[in-house]
């Protein structure tokens, strides 16, 4: 198996809510599998300046990674029941892609 890496920086990213559950040890992407959470969340209309990708992201908190996953959305989205959620400045951001097999 190749496992193709890609790296593109974007700026100026607006306003957005990420979606999702927050884990304070290793993020659990099985269990969104496993419980088709991802469903849920395409009901609603994310952003699509990052191809409505599925995102997992740290955030450091008090010294202290915290991981997520979970979409991008316009600020005002509400949030499904079961889901939290974390408001993100505008920013520049950098997206790592890894692609399994030749591209």
């Amino acid at each position: 198996m190749t496992i193709i890496h890609e790296m593109r920086i974007f700026s100026a990213m607006r306003t957005a809510r990420l979606i999702g559950k927050r884990y304070e040890g290793s993020a659990n992407w099985e269990q969104w599998w496993e419980n088709d959470w991802f469903s849920v969340l395409e009901e609603k209309q994310p952003l699509a300046f990052n191809g409505d990708a599925y995102i997992g992201a740290v955030q450091i908190a008090d010294g202290r990674p915290r991981r997520w996953i979970g979409m991008f959305f316009p600020t005002d989205t509400q949030v499904p029941e079961g889901f939290e959620f974390i408001d993100i400045e505008p920013m520049d951001y950098g997206v790592c892609y890894l692609f399994m097999g030749s591209r």
